[in-house]
């Protein structure tokens, strides 16, 4: 290697050039975490990127290990005997779907919900226009489930018609978290976004000024992983 590029050679014996900062000597793949696929048809691609070739499509609920995960946990790269491949994030949990006639809504919550990425988060917004966070929440819900939840995180949040979930542990792509951002008063409900699957969930963010995808991160450093306070499963 040189101060800009490394000579590398893989396993196959193909020799080649590449930039010396995108190899390491660390093993990348030590993490291992078990995954189900969320939506029927996930699939895994041959490099992270959506217009990569597809290696193959995977079952609902079939299972796949996870080696790697792209910095911002949007990716996974996943293993099968020798062969590597790489899913979306989104699509996989650690928890099974148990209903199949689920798996198609939940992709259309997760692919609706990210198609309005970027849209600008205004105040009491309930439509492509603007959003704020429960707005966000509702209008996904009712366009892609059919779904008609109440409109502030406050009644979302303690509606028991949904089931309540306390541990992240738990957490099913769909899912809809609730954050307790206001800590001066009794409501553990001021902020509300759909679970991605993977620690992430996406929100319209009054901070961030637009729907955006966040990290619930892995401990009390985390914002929201500290202000996390419950989930509602709309669809059980």
């Amino acid at each position: 290697k040189s101060s800009a590029w490394a000579r590398v050679m893989n396993s196959a014996g193909t020799v080649g050039y590449c930039d010396v900062n995108a190899v390491t000597t660390k093993n990348p793949n030590t993490y291992s975490v078990a995954f189900y696929a969320q939506v029927k048809g996930a699939k895994v691609y041959k490099t992270p990127q959506t217009g990569a070739k597809v290696l193959v499509e995977l079952s609902l609920n079939e299972l796949v290990t996870a080696v790697a995960y792209s910095e911002d946990r949007t990716w996974y790269r996943v293993k099968n005997g020798d062969v590597y491949g790489y899913v979306q994030a989104a699509y996989f949990a650690t928890t099974q779907i148990k209903d199949d006639s689920q798996s198609g809504t939940i992709a259309n919550i997760v692919n609706l919900a990210k198609s309005y990425l970027g849209v600008p988060y205004v105040y009491g917004g309930q439509s492509p226009k603007g959003f704020d966070c429960s707005g966000f929440v509702y209008y996904v819900y009712k366009n892609a489930a059919k779904v008609t939840l109440k409109r502030t995180a406050y009644t979302q949040g303690y509606d028991d018609t949904y089931k309540k979930i306390t541990s992240k542990a738990d957490l099913r792509v769909g899912d809809v978290l609730f954050f307790n951002t206001v800590t001066d008063d009794d409501d553990k409900c001021d902020h509300a976004g759909i679970y991605l699957g993977s620690n992430q969930f996406i929100h319209a963010s009054s901070g961030g000024g637009k729907v955006m995808i966040s990290s619930l991160g892995t401990s009390s450093s985390s914002y929201y992983y500290r202000t996390y306070s419950w989930a509602r499963r709309i669809l059980s």
